[in-house]
């Protein structure tokens, strides 16, 4: 059987006294879409703070392809092969879109140099709709645009496992299927993609299996479908009704 992409192993962290994960342990097989959902203080941002290195755990390891990443640093994991997006855009505001893309070939895993890296750009930028706003600043682009830069700049890093964070948060419907078709594409290509979201209906129509956390521990796993039909994830989570409209 295949070492998993991605491993958390019993990770735990609390913030003055007060635990944010308990014992939380998955793992996520090669070119999964694999969801993250929970209500609103269920430790999902905080787990994404701790594979992507922004958190160390009190316990527990984070491992890729059987390495482990625990105590490694951001910028580290970027280069083993982790990266995430964020829930609110950070774009280097003053820089344009393609010099984002640019800085995320220039200072990723392959750390290619500005030359080289420029036909790269243009490419991702064109996988991603944006060569058109390739010379735009990047904080005078639609909200949109930001999270698809957010997506490209982080694919530029040649990630084994890309960390999505609400990557659909406010933005249309239009714009959420376009953001799922892309994420589809990136998962075609050979990358795994590790997914937050608050939308439901989102999280259910695009990703191969799901894991609930509930108060910082893990209430259930499984594809889509069981986690719709798990009586203890209704009762916790989604609700009769909501369960029904997925």
């Amino acid at each position: 059987m295949s070492t998993p992409v991605l491993q958390i192993d019993r990770v735990s962290i609390s913030f003055g006294g007060l635990a944010a994960l308990r014992d939380v342990s998955f793992e996520v097989a090669e070119k999964q879409i694999y969801g993250l959902i929970g209500p609103n203080g269920a430790g999902k941002t905080t787990l994404f703070g701790v594979i992507a290195g922004a958190l160390q755990p009190s316990s527990g390891k984070v491992l890729l392809r059987g390495g482990d990443l625990t105590g490694k640093k951001a910028f580290q994991r970027v280069h083993r092969g982790v990266v995430r997006t964020h829930q609110v855009v950070a774009p280097f505001r003053s820089m344009t879109v393609l010099e984002n893309v640019l800085a995320g070939l220039c200072f990723g895993r392959h750390r290619l140099s500005r030359a080289a890296a420029r036909d790269q750009a243009m490419d991702l930028l064109k996988g991603v709709s944006l060569e058109a706003q390739a010379n735009e600043r990047a904080d005078l682009i639609s909200l949109g645009n930001q999270k698809r830069l957010e997506v490209a700049r982080a694919i530029a890093t040649h990630p084994d496992v890309l960390l999505c964070d609400e990557i659909c948060g406010g933005l249309s419907l239009t714009e959420t299927r376009s953001i799922l078709e892309l994420l589809r594409k990136i998962r075609e290509r050979g990358t795994t993609v590790l997914y937050v979201e608050h939308d439901v209906k989102a999280i259910m129509s695009v990703c191969d299996r799901v894991l609930v956390l509930n108060s910082g521990e893990r209430l259930a796993e499984d594809t889509p479908e069981g986690i719709q039909n798990n009586p203890a994830v209704v009762e916790a989570y989604l609700g009769r009704a909501a369960a029904k409209r997925v």
